[in-house]
């Protein structure tokens, strides 16, 4: 689908929730702002973009398609919940992108993560569970697991200036989800030359790869720290290796 097309259509739902005279549940409630409502993870063909039901894919599908900042939260009602991915997340495209997976946001403290697992691998490829291609965009209080390529994917010469912060990859803080399920190949994945990319305040442990991996000399000034890669939980997998750094003039350091 291109912009095009789903722009139209997006217009033409909201246009029907105001003749109707309201917004439906789950419309943003702010020009850019995007409430997930459902765990659930449709096909993108059978998303209703006036049904009132906001999914993390639909989120994603109209934060691509806007034209400047976007925010996706969670309703407060999917606390503790798991989205169980069907297929691979649309690339992250548009940029200025805010993914705040705290459902308890609205109120403060405690916070009350989203756990986002990968769709079951094809062959021994897997997917990312979410995959990053433009700049500026920040990820916070996500849970990621569940998959044979990795969390998170930064890639491109363009992509810059991306934020990881407090997330856990692979690791379940809830203790409802086993080491096998949460599992990753690599926790944040920083490739094909994206550069000034910050991953600050997370805990990245069961990697049978590496805990963050990036490649490639073009990968340069991407900043990792006050991280806590491996894990303190007694049962909790360490990384095969906690990170392996192939970029250039790349910073380490913080506790």
């Amino acid at each position: 689908m291109t912009k095009e097309l789903l722009r139209a259509g997006l217009a033409l739902a909201l246009l029907g929730g105001l003749l109707a005279g309201g917004s439906a549940r789950g419309e943003a409630v702010r020009p850019g702002e995007y409430l997930v409502n459902a765990l659930d993870d449709p096909d993108e063909n059978l998303i209703d973009y006036g049904d009132g039901i906001m999914t993390l894919r639909e989120a994603i599908l109209r934060a691509n398609a806007d034209q400047g900042a976007s925010l996706i939260k969670f309703d407060a009602a999917l606390q503790q919940g798991v989205i169980w991915l069907r297929r691979e997340l649309p690339a992250i495209t548009e940029g200025a992108l805010e993914i705040n997976g705290d459902a308890n946001v609205a109120t403060g403290s405690p916070v009350v993560p989203i756990r986002i697992m990968a769709p079951p691998a094809s062959g021994d490829s897997g997917v990312f569970c979410l995959k990053v291609q433009s700049s500026g965009n920040a990820f916070r209080n996500i849970i990621l697991g569940g998959s044979q390529a990795g969390g998170i994917q930064i890639s491109g010469p363009s992509t810059t200036l991306n934020l990881i912060h407090a997330c856990n990859l692979g690791v379940d803080p809830y203790a409802t989800l086993t080491n096998d399920q949460m599992a990753l190949s690599c926790g944040v994945r920083i490739t094909g030359g994206a550069s000034d990319n910050t991953v600050y305040g997370c805990l990245i442990a069961n990697c049978g790869r590496a805990g963050i991996h990036i490649e490639q000399s073009d990968c340069r000034r991407n900043i990792i720290t006050r991280n806590m890669i491996g894990s303190p939980e007694a049962g909790v997998t360490g990384n095969a290796t906690g990170i392996h750094l192939q970029g250039s003039s790349t910073l380490v350091g913080g506790v």
